[in-house]
């Protein structure tokens, strides 16, 4: 096989070596869009709380998409390993003589090239993992920050009651930033289809549910929320209780 047809070779598969696991995960990302899209218009369908909505779009937008994590940096490394690999080979099936030595030089040059593009990336990487750590006094991001927590979601009476029992909800939460807790309850029959609840979110910790209801399992629902988020809307944390009304 001749240089040229080898070398056109070499360069095909090099651009298919790199190319696969972009558009793979570039397909991740899409089917990713697709599946929150699917999900967002199913919630909608229904009669979906605003709260659970809001919350919902929020981790949507923060999940990241399927894929492996540092494909690029993966992909970049095999790649300049191959293209490495492939002018030595080509150097050593045709070693240059002094009159022609373009080969070596664009090895060298090769070489050099891919030296400077891994101190850079790399280098850039370093610096931005090492820059949280750097002391300066910098606010930690808000994700990270601890939420309030339910401890305790119960009902009196417990399970079951008869139709038309007034049954009062508590909840009891913890909240790392000593701010006022919100709280909101619903009521959800076996299909989650609202049938009642609190109007909105209130400081009380409790909230009375009539059971004007026929018999069947429903679920109780209680969110919770730091009062200094309320204009962010949705809520920090949520607990389920399943309920059974029968005669």
């Amino acid at each position: 096989m001749s240089t040229p047809v080898l070398t056109a070779l070499v360069i095909l598969l090099l651009f298919i070596f790199a190319s696969l696991p972009i558009l793979w995960n570039i397909k991740g990302f899409y089917d990713h869009l697709r599946d929150v899209r699917t999900l967002l218009e199913k919630k909608l369908s229904t009669d979906c709380d605003q709260a659970d909505l809001i919350h919902l779009v929020r981790d949507a937008l923060v999940v990241q998409s399927s894929g492996m994590q540092g494909v690029a940096r993966a992909t970049m490394a095999l790649t300049l390993c191959v293209i490495i690999g492939a002018a030595i080979v080509l150097l050593i099936a045709n070693p240059p003589d002094q009159e022609n030595s373009m080969l070596k030089d664009i090895l060298l040059a090769l070489t050099g090239a891919i030296s400077s593009i891994v101190g850079f990336y790399f280098g850039g990487r370093a610096a931005q993992s090492a820059e949280p750590q750097n002391g300066g006094g910098s606010p930690a991001p808000a994700a990270a920050a601890e939420k309030p927590k339910i401890t305790k979601f119960t009902t009196d009476p417990q399970s079951p009651a008869t139709p038309g029992t007034n049954v009062k909800l508590s909840c009891s939460a913890t909240n790392p930033s000593n701010g006022a807790l919100q709280y909101k309850f619903e009521v959800l029959d076996s299909a989650g289809k609202r049938i009642d609840g609190s109007p909105g979110y209130q400081n009380q910790n409790e909230w009375m549910w009539t059971a004007d209801v026929s018999e069947g399992k429903y679920l109780l629902w209680v969110y919770v929320r730091d009062g200094l988020h309320a204009d962010i809307g949705g809520y920090d944390a949520r607990k389920l209780v399943e309920f059974e009304i029968k005669k």
